[in-house]
């Protein structure tokens, strides 16, 4: 005859609870392996990119360089000469005009300052100064990336988007890196400001326009 073993039911609860956290184990351990092997090097890289901080330092207007024109250098110096003396002669009526203007300074004073129109302010062509802090996080580092940056007027009004490459290579976990860069040819005006920013996210149809997408990536 037979003799009937009874499970304890707590053993029984055990066995399926054990069964259940099988199972989810193992479907989780498929989704990872799955969403690794999906992820393209462009993905790859973008991630990458997240894994970077950057900080605007400073950034300052450069002067622009004098415009010298060695063929006029000789003819100038020749006529030196001659202008010296027609300086002396009009110099007398310069001290008449300089009265006469003095009073009408004075009378358009007196009716109120001129305001100066935009149209009054003349663009130079400059190159701009820039002195960034970049910082990283990851494991491994890119080439390089690029940052985004905005020119914008006195009241904060875009005036212009540039780009610009970053050197990154060797930069490990942590690392600090200072780098300083010019942007030429620059339309600026005093009162002009300008921020730099690293996009978190790059659409892919934009990732052409950025240098690390075009390289090896991590």
């Amino acid at each position: 005859m037979l003799k009937e073993i009874t499970v304890p039911k707590e053993t029984i609860v055990r066995q399926r609870i054990s069964r259940v956290l099988l199972c989810v184990i193992v479907v989780a351990c498929v989704a990872v392996l799955t969403g690794c092997a999906a992820k393209s090097p462009e993905d790859q890289i973008a991630e990458t990119r997240t894994q970077y901080t950057v900080r605007l330092n400073t950034w300052a207007p450069r002067d622009p360089e004098p415009m010298v024109d060695e063929g006029m250098m000789e003819g100038d110096a020749m006529a030196a000469g001659a202008e010296a003396a027609e300086s002396a002669a009009e110099a007398a009526e310069s001290v008449a005009e300089a009265a006469e203007s003095a009073v009408e300074a004075g009378e358009e004073m007196a009716e109120g300052e001129e305001e100066v129109t935009e149209a009054d302010v003349v663009p130079q062509t400059r190159k701009i100064f820039f002195d960034l802090i970049v910082r990283f996080d990851g494991t491994k580092s890119l080439p390089g990336i690029t940052v985004d940056i905005t020119h914008a007027d006195a009241f904060e009004k875009e005036k212009g988007q540039h780009r610009y490459w970053l050197d990154t290579a060797g930069m490990l976990k942590s690392d600090t890196r200072q780098i300083d860069f010019e942007l030429e040819d620059v339309e600026f005006v005093d009162g002009d400001v300008f921020s730099v920013a690293l996009r978190p996210q790059v659409p892919p149809e934009e990732r052409g326009e950025y240098r690390e997408f075009t390289v090896t990536g991590p």
